[in-house]
This record gives structure tokens, C-alpha cells and sequence, in this order.
């Protein structure tokens, strides 16, 4: 196995300044410290100051990169400040990486390896400002199915045209619960446009009541398929108003769009939300959503991308 790079300790900075004033040369000394030419070279080059190559200066040099070099966010004030402004605007990653600076750019992935990574991003929660506010990232895990629905087609006879996304009027629909009261809301996602209903359901999660619901407020959007998961409040989906499709037992992911706006919902109202939700309030969280601009649509809006459809 080959030996990991290891910078320089003191006390062989101390010998190289001493060998340096000596006349001898950086090969001889790097004979001597039993280490490569370059990684003297590069010593000396690096941490050098005005007044030529001095220990002391050599170790607080180094000690600033150790400590700078880690981030790209700490390196660069522009981008700290850029990345606060955009997650106080409750911006995505994403968005912040996309459209908060010029000249100097950065990934998302830069951006979430900071805030879960950074002591600084830690000590203060920054992921807190987050959609999901999860502390750390985590896997997906799979179990065995139990549940049996009548008449249940399976995603995976789904049209092609349906999976690439290529026609609008496809949609995928799910129930969000809460803790502590019976109130549930029924959610559901255009998958080409990404716009999002959200149905308050205040009488639990009969089937019949689920299906009544969705069905009532996805009808005038004229759908044309219906994609679900296995929960039994699903179970009368056949008096829905387009054809269904069922995800693989446990497999939530392979309807990620409405997976994903649920996310962004329980930003607004988390799982442990005790106070009366209202029309009028999932109105407002749906307006918010739809006209918020995404990534996947060039920037656009969820919004804007289903009226052209629906325009033409």
C-alpha cells in the first residue's frame, strides 16, 4: 500500500531552515529528512515569507491552510455570505448554487457537505434552514410487503411516454399523516410539471373518503393516470378518474416527485403539527410550492410549466 502524503511537523521545519543556511541543497535535504525533493520543494515554496524561509512562518502558514483548506465556503467570504442571505430566503441548495453569485461558483454538493460537515455550519444548525431540516443524510431502507389491493396494476406496465415524462396529465398521489389527530392531507404532483394539489382530508384515511376526495380535486385537471402507493387507503382506486398504477411494496421512491413536495410541505407543517389546519392555510402552502422556481424545469416555476400546457 502506498504511503498517504504527510506534511511537515516542526520539528523538521526546524531542520530544514538550519539546513538551508547552511548552503545545503534542497535534494541533500530532503536525503536527510528521509523525504522527497517535491515534498521539500513544495515546503519551501509555500511557506516561505518576505524575509525567506523562517520556521515559525512556515508553521502559521500551514496551520491556516489546515484550517481554511477544508471548506471552499470559509476560503471565500462572498459565497458564506451568499450562502446565508439564500437560506434565510428558505432557498434550496441548489437554488443558492445556481443563482446567488458570478464569478466565483460553487455545486450544491458543496453547499450540503458544508452545513453537515462544517463545525461552524454545525455549531449554528444551518441545516436547520433546510426544506427537511434533517441533521444528517440517511439511507433508504427496504421491508417485505403484507398488503393486498383489489385490482392493483403494477408501475412497472407503465407506458415509457409515462416514466421519461414526456406528456403532462400523469400524476402521482399520496397521504400525509400527523401524530397526534386523525386529520390527514392528500397530496398529488403532476410528473411532468411538478405542480402540486394538497386536499385537506379532516375525516381519517377511509378509502372511500381518500378516493372521493382525490378524485373530486384532480378531475378538472383531466388526468390520465394515477401513480400510488400500497397503503389501504388506496384500496378503492378503481372509482378514481383516470387508470392507477402502484409503486413495488416499500419502494415510496418510484414516486419521488410527490415524495419530494411532501418534504417540502412538512416544512410548513411537521408530522408533530397539532394546531387546526384550514383551506384557506393549504391554499397558501400550495401557492408558495407552485410558484416556487425548480431546478428540473430550467429555473421555471411548477406554475408557469403547466399553464403553457394547458394554454396551447
Amino acid at each position: 500500500m502506498e504511503n498517504q502524503y504527510v506534511h511537515l511537523c516542526r520539528a523538521e521545519r526546524d531542520e530544514v531552515f538550519r539546513l538551508l543556511r547552511g548552503g545545503i541543497s534542497r535534494r541533500e535535504i530532503a536525503k536527510q529528512l528521509g523525504r522527497s525533493v517535491s515534498t521539500v520543494s513544495r515546503e519551501i515554496g509555500r511557506n516561505s515569507g518576505h524575509l525567506g524561509y523562517l520556521p515559525d512562518t512556515a508553521e502559521r502558514k500551514a496551520a491556516g491552510r489546515r484550517y481554511c483548506g477544508y471548506f471552499k465556503i470559509d476560503r471565500y467570504p462572498e459565497l458564506k455570505t451568499a450562502l446565508l442571505e439564500g437560506l434565510a430566503k428558505r432557498w434550496s441548495p441548489d437554488h443558492i448554487a445556481a443563482t446567488c453569485y458570478g464569478k466565483t461558483t460553487f455545486c450544491q454538493e458543496t453547499i450540503y457537505r458544508y452545513i453537515y460537515h462544517s463545525p461552524w455550519a454545525i455549531r449554528h444548525g444551518l441545516y436547520t434552514f433546510l426544506w427537511r431540516e434533517k441533521p444528517r443524510r440517511t439511507k433508504r431502507r427496504c421491508r417485505k410487503s403484507r398488503s393486498k389491493i383489489q385490482g392493483r396494476i403494477s408501475i412497472h406496465t407503465r407506458n415509457d411516454h409515462i416514466n421519461n415524462r414526456n406528456h403532462y396529465h400523469h400524476w402521482e398521489a399520496d397521504l400525509m399523516h400527523f401524530k397526534k389527530q386523525k386529520q390527514n392531507l392528500i397530496t398529488a404532483v403532476e410528473r411532468k410539471s411538478r405542480l402540486l394539489l394538497i386536499v385537506n382530508n379532516p375525516d381519517g384515511k377511509n378509502a372511500a373518503n381518500v378516493a372521493k376526495r382525490l378524485g373530486e380535486a384532480i378531475a378538472p385537471y383531466q388526468p390520465k393516470s394515477i401513480t400510488l402507493d400500497n397503503g389501504l387507503e388506496f384500496a378503492q382506486h378503481q372509482s378514481l378518474p383516470s387508470k392507477t398504477f402502484f409503486c413495488d411494496p416499500y419502494s415510496s421512491w418510484q414516486k419521488g416527485s410527490v415524495e419530494n413536495a411532501n418534504g417540502i410541505i412538512r416544512k410548513f407543517l411537521p408530522k408533530s403539527y397539532k394546531g387546526k389546519i384550514t383551506n384557506k392555510m393549504l391554499e397558501n402552502i400550495q401557492n408558495i410550492i407552485n410558484n416556487r422556481p425548480r431546478k428540473i424545469l430550467g429555473y421555471q416555476t411548477p406554475a408557469q410549466v403547466f399553464n403553457r400546457c394547458t394554454s396551447k
